[in-house]
């Protein structure tokens, strides 16, 4: 009789690391065969294995059926393949990944608001798989969860390393990619790669918030694992910060907690998982020898493939359970960002450019209007009134501060000199009151106004500035000599005064017309502004008045 199975040469998937092959199709070790099941020397042993091919699954006699699996918080279980099952390895992962990868998406798109309010949250009730035990069985684990490749083993050397001071969370996700050999150049590129994004892991400073990765491959698990930095599995004289790191991770419910190692690591279990209900065991936590009984079991179902297999069906299944909280959640997440969003364009359009422009428009036009109420003498406001005199010194002292302008058509040291040539023949301000008060007997002068009132005493006092002003003294004396260069001999001349007259205004009296006419400008500019105190008054209590409602229809 020959051996039955595949030959050496002929895998179940060729080329592609970590994907077991059909348990049916790898060799086993050859058996004697029973005098009954004998049969002529031609029979081909073909029909011996088609025989065996075409029975039910259900007419393969076991020895003793395996017990049934516990519900997913059920505690704890061992993390290992049932002992009766089938020596071959089982088919493995798809590329596809299920859950794992729509938790990838999910996970990716809400990083990108992770600022929006309630996200964190959202993101904390993810399930992680949080590794407790030694560094070596740690390594093991990893090794098996990536593939079970010699890939797989130098990825999980760099992962898992004793200068790590930083918190690996691992999402592992299981695609095409196939990595060869670790000589291949694909095999080194992604390695290298590991090695580049775990450098900021390690270090002297330890760090709270964890360095994520999604690694992929094929063969590769499908569920995320966080592995803490090596000083966590010590009780005693713990730092602060790793205090922390176990409150975050170990404290959370929606974390599964794997211990590979019984002792420290199993208390540290205990202590955040009284129950021991989101505890998985596995490794030598898992395995009787360890209780002071005999376990024969192999080191691949305690801590290799079958175990990491076993692993991420528990983290399949956890996903599973919570997926309608977790949807429940990103509607209602949803919700709230949808009525920020559309908060936030409403804002944005009241706010842009154009809008602000009109606004600002809107806000002048009715403060021209309620200006042109007020200097008209709409009674009722008292904010801004003072006298000639205190308007001339607060006039005064703001032309000497250069704030008397008003764009480029009228300069402040323009009107600062403009202002010091009117208050210079009375002896400065206070002398061109008492001269506007006493002698021209301006009406209201000692009387404090705003609004129309101010404005008309405003308006005798520009014209009483306007007929003070005169030539130079200088330009006065020299007018004979002027006229005669203009063209007049004297009494007799050929040319009349009119029409010499229009040349010496011309050089003479121009120059202190427009210095005065400056001033005029300035204390018109200065009078508006400083309504302003009093339209705003009015205009704020407008809806009070008994008049209210025909003024507003006018603005």
């Amino acid at each position: 009789m020959g051996k039955r199975g595949t030959q050496p040469g002929q895998p179940g998937q060729p080329g592609q690391p970590g994907v077991q092959t059909d348990p049916q199709a790898k060799a086993k070790v050859p058996q004697p065969v029973p005098p009954a099941a004998e049969g002529p020397a031609e029979q081909p042993p073909k029909r011996v294995k088609k025989e065996i091919s075409q029975r039910k699954p259900g007419e393969i006699k076991r020895p003793k059926e395996s017990p049934a699996p516990g519900p997913p918080l059920a505690a704890p279980s061992p993390a290992r393949a049932n002992l009766f099952e089938p020596k071959a390895k089982r088919v493995r992962r798809s590329a596809t990944g299920g859950i794992a990868w729509a938790l990838s998406e999910v996970r990716s798109q809400l990083e990108a608001i992770c600022d929006v309010e309630g996200v964190r949250e959202l993101m904390e009730r993810f399930p992680e798989c949080i590794l407790l035990g030694g560094i070596s069985a740690r390594r093991e684990l990893v090794g098996a969860l990536l593939g079970d490749t010699a890939v797989a083993t130098a990825a999980a050397a760099v992962l898992v390393q004793p200068g790590m001071r930083q918190p690996m969370a691992l999402e592992l996700r299981c695609s095409n990619a196939e990595l060869g050999s670790p000589q291949a150049p694909e095999a080194e590129y992604w390695l290298q790669g590991v090695r580049n994004a775990t450098q900021q892991a390690l270090g002297h400073r330890l760090k709270l918030d964890a360095l994520r990765l999604r690694l992929s491959a094929a063969g590769c698990a499908n569920l995320d694992v966080v592995d803490l930095p090596e000083k966590c599995s010590v009780l005693a004289d713990v730092p602060l910060k790793i205090e922390e790191m176990r409150m975050r991770h170990l404290g959370s419910s929606s974390n599964l907690l794997v211990c590979l190692e019984r002792g420290p690591p199993l208390e540290l279990c205990r202590r955040f998982d009284p129950q021991l209900r989101r505890t998985v065991l596995v490794g030598a936590a898992s395995s009787n020898v360890s209780l002071g009984g005999d376990d024969s079991v192999p080191a691949s179902i305690l801590c290799g493939t079958d175990a990491a297999l076993c692993l991420e069906e528990r983290f399949a299944e956890l996903c599973k359970e919570r997926a309608s909280q977790w949807l429940t959640s990103l509607d209602r997440l949803e919700m709230r960002l949808s009525k920020s969003s559309r908060e936030a364009r409403e804002m944005a359009h009241k706010e842009s450019a154009l809008e602000m422009l009109s606004k600002a428009r809107s806000a002048g036009f009715s403060f021209g209007r309620a200006l042109q109420e007020v200097i008209q003498g709409t009674p009722g406001c008292n904010a801004g009134a003072l006298t000639l005199e205190e308007e001339l010194l607060d006039f005064a002292s703001s032309a000497a501060k250069g704030h008397g302008g008003a764009g480029d058509f009228l300069l402040g040291q323009d009107v600062a000199s403009a202002a010091a040539e009117a208050f210079e023949c009375f002896g400065g301000v206070e002398g061109y009151s008492a001269y506007l008060r006493n002698e021209v007997q301006i009406p209201g002068a000692d009387v404090a106004l705003n609004g129309g009132a101010a404005w008309r005493r405003l308006l005798a006092e520009i014209e009483v500035a306007m007929r003070l002003a005169r030539p130079p003294e200088e330009s006065i004396k020299n007018i004979s000599l002027a006229a005669i260069c203009a063209g007049g001999t004297g009494v007799h001349g050929h040319q009349r005064w009119e029409d010499v007259a229009s040349k010496l205004m011309l050089t003479i009296a121009f120059e202190p017309l427009m210095r005065r006419l400056r001033y005029v400008a300035a204390r018109v500019i200065w009078l508006l502004r400083h309504q302003k105190l009093a339209v705003a008054q009015w205009m704020s209590f407008l809806a009070e008045g008994p008049g209210a409602r025909p003024i507003r229809n006018r603005l």
